[in-house]
């Protein structure tokens, strides 16, 4: 049983909640009543807040996809996003988890719009880099990522003032303290701003902070998400 944030409690049987206190959890495998390849046109979030990812607009549904991510189902982004009401744009910190494989590492894949750069974000550009702007006022040059993104891995950004960091399977990747938190008033999962880019990748589950989670809470997500999905 995990509490939500505004009193409502939520209960997931598949043996792994996030720790802490996440303002927003969306994992595939507790959507009910779909089937392979059906749309999905509502990513309820499991926080008990209520902030669901939503697309109205047949076509830019993502695809709901069973047995991938270690036997779970994903959401299949070819085009199509997730678009949320504001819920974090008031935020001076977060931490963000995502469990995600893409389909290649050499294409424009623009991932997602949190942060109030206004600069396309990639995951990955067509050099194989990162280019990430999650939770921040200026989008960060991350660099070559040694992980195969074409598997299943657990990406963990986090931002705050002086600090923003990104972690590939709980290992270090990138980190800068030339920072400004800075959140979205609209954020977006699966295409940037001006839908020049969009994100070609399963997506398992993804959950989001507030605040900058103690070590100890980062590395019990990350062992639980390894467990759950056989990231590596």
């Amino acid at each position: 049983m995990m509490p939500g944030l505004l009193g409502r409690t939520t209960t997931i049987d598949e043996g792994f909640t996030p720790s802490g206190s996440p303002v927003g959890w969306w994992p595939v495998d507790q959507i009910t009543g779909l089937e392979d390849d059906d749309p999905i046109g509502t990513l309820p979030d499991q926080s008990g807040n209520g902030f669901d990812a939503t697309q109205e607009t047949g076509v830019r549904k993502p695809t709901y996809k069973t047995n991938e991510a270690n036997g779970r189902p994903v959401a299949r982004f070819t085009g199509d996003w997730f678009a949320f009401a504001d819920f974090c744009s008031g935020y001076t910190a977060g931490e963000f988890f995502i469990v995600f494989k893409l389909d290649n590492e050499t294409s424009y894949l623009s991932p997602w719009d949190f942060g109030s750069d206004g600069t396309s974000n990639f995951l990955t550009y067509t050099n194989g880099n990162i280019y990430d702007g999650w939770g921040t006022t200026a989008r960060k040059s991350c660099g070559n990522p040694v992980p195969n993104m074409t598997v299943y891995n657990v990406y963990n950004p986090r931002s705050e003032a002086g600090s923003w960091v990104a972690l590939i399977n709980n290992a270090a990747f990138y980190s800068t303290a030339t920072n400004t938190a800075g959140f979205h008033t609209a954020p977006i999962l699966g295409r940037c701003r001006d839908s020049s880019y969009y994100w070609h990748a399963n997506v398992a589950e993804f959950f989001m902070y507030d605040s900058i989670l103690a070590s100890g809470d980062r590395t019990s997500n990350a062992d639980g998400l390894k467990t759950k999905y056989a990231t590596p």
